[in-house]
């Protein structure tokens, strides 16, 4: 018990100060913005059609290979030079 309060004792500075109280009363809703679906399309659509770095709109590249019944997807930015994300999707 006492080491747990030396080691509580060796916080940085902004933890000491937080009163755990206080926060239990937080309103969970502040911390999350809510979204109408129109929202929700366009943010989804932003974050997977555009570079996260740099903002500019991604090359996608999808190969089919028939014979492993897979279809390869590629998202790079031409921009930065970065691969995005790199997918197999299974064909069924």
């Amino acid at each position: 018990m006492e080491e747990t309060k030396k080691n509580l004792k060796q916080l940085p500075e902004p933890f000491d100060s937080i009163n755990l109280d206080e926060i239990k009363e937080w309103p969970i809703e502040s911390f999350f913005h809510k979204l109408d679906p129109s929202e929700k399309r366009a943010q989804f659509l932003d974050e997977h059609l555009h570079c996260p770095i740099c903002g500019t709109e991604l090359v996608l590249t999808h190969v089919a290979q028939f014979v492993r019944l897979e279809i390869e997807e590629e998202a790079h930015c031409s921009s930065c030079a970065i691969r995005v994300r790199a997918i197999t999707h299974r064909i069924q």
